[in-house]
């Protein structure tokens, strides 16, 4: 296996020990799910989302396998971009004031990112389209956040592109980074995506 291929194996077994509960041990399946997962080009990204979407910490790759194949072959059909999966209702239902306003709870006091959450909350009370909240959010998030969260963002949506890379143009591979570097950091931020039809009372999905 080559450097990219072990720090792709490496990421999820960090990832997968950070969320476990209790010691765990990344078992032979665990490195074989691995392994396939990145000679399919499967986003780094896609797998994380999926460990974090379940309520359970997940113990092994296994208890995702087959959420983590319906997702990348609906990305392939067209029907899911790679920096997303479907949310399940009972987190798309809280709707996009809720959601900022758990967000603002976990932000630190007098940092950026609750500056930008308490701007985009007012905001969305005011009545901006979505359209406006999502360039606001665009514009701002990456400067928002600490250096550290945006450094591992961009290098795991560097990793999950890199089997891609040498097959994109220049500027498909910039704004496909881009966003998988938004949508990594609206994960760890809680920052809902904000579409038509998601006004007040509404619902938003969160990436």
């Amino acid at each position: 296996m080559d450097r990219t291929g072990r720090q792709y194996v490496r990421k999820l077994e960090d990832a997968l020990a950070r969320r476990a509960e209790g010691p765990r041990v990344f078992t032979q399946r665990d490195y074989r799910l691995a392994t396939r997962w990145h000679q399919e080009g499967v986003p780094i990204g896609l797998i994380l989302e999926t460990l974090d979407r379940r309520k359970v910490a997940a113990r092994s790759l296994a208890q995702i396998a087959s959420r983590v194949d319906e997702s990348w072959k609906a990305v392939c059909a067209g029907k899911l971009r790679a920096d997303e999966t479907e949310p399940p209702a009972s987190v798309a239902d809280r709707g996009p004031e809720r959601e900022l306003a758990d967000a603002l709870l976990q932000a630190p006091p007098s940092t950026g990112l609750h500056a930008l959450l308490l701007r985009l909350q007012e905001a969305y009370r005011g009545d901006a389209s979505p359209a406006d909240l999502e360039k606001l959010i665009e514009e701002q998030l990456p400067g928002a956040v600490l250096p550290e969260q945006l450094q591992e963002a961009e290098e795991l949506a560097r990793l999950s592109l890199e089997s891609h890379r040498g097959r994109m143009p220049p500027d498909v591979f910039r704004e496909t980074m881009r966003r998988g570097v938004l949508a990594r950091l609206r994960r760890v931020t809680g920052i809902p995506r904000f579409r038509r039809g998601s006004g007040h009372g509404g619902s938003a999905a969160v990436d």
